[in-house]
């Protein structure tokens, strides 16, 4: 309430008066309609706006509210997805709702997955990952296979065991 949004991703802030005390006295005051100026958030990556309920400020990111407002409230289990991986993009007809696994697969289609050295939280090269997948396949006993492919690699222990139980680097195919 208060909002509009249109199905090109303007969000209007329409008139409102609004009523506040100071020092014992209420005071009204109108306050004019205008058109909210987006925030760039996640590194440029997604626009938000900040919208107020009862005081209390709360962004939101636009393609959010195109959703909601033109196709309802979003479904359990759902994200809002731009069809074209452009976050900032937020016409209606390049937001729609899908599953999460959906939203994932258009990541990889347009390159904007952040698996693998794309992710922030990366310490090692896709290639040392391969390497250890490659040495981890070829252990012949599954005792000691960590240590010894940790020792050849000079990889910690954890990070060779988060690459063969499949908590790292997953979406490598097994070489």
């Amino acid at each position: 309430p208060g909002y509009a949004v249109s199905n090109h991703g303007d969000v209007y802030s329409e008139p409102r008066t609004t009523t506040s005390i100071r020092d014992g006295k209420e005071f009204t005051r109108k306050v004019p309609g205008k058109f909210l100026t987006p925030i760039s958030q996640k590194g440029g990556k997604y626009e938000n706006v900040t919208l107020w309920k009862e005081g209390v400020p709360r962004p939101i990111r636009i393609h959010q509210i195109v959703a909601l407002t033109f196709y309802g409230p979003k479904p359990e289990g759902y994200d809002t997805c731009h069809n074209d991986g452009d976050g900032t993009y937020n016409v209606i007809t390049n937001i729609r709702y899908d599953t999460h696994a959906g939203n994932e697969a258009d990541k990889i289609k347009h390159g904007t997955n952040q698996r693998g050295e794309r992710n922030n939280l990366a310490t090692i090269t896709e290639e040392q990952a391969r390497e250890v997948k490659r040495l981890i396949k070829t252990c012949t006993k599954n005792y000691g296979c960590i240590v010894s492919v940790s020792e050849i690699t000079g990889l910690s222990r954890d990070i060779v065991q988060k690459i063969k139980s499949g908590d790292s680097w997953a979406h490598l195919k097994d070489i």
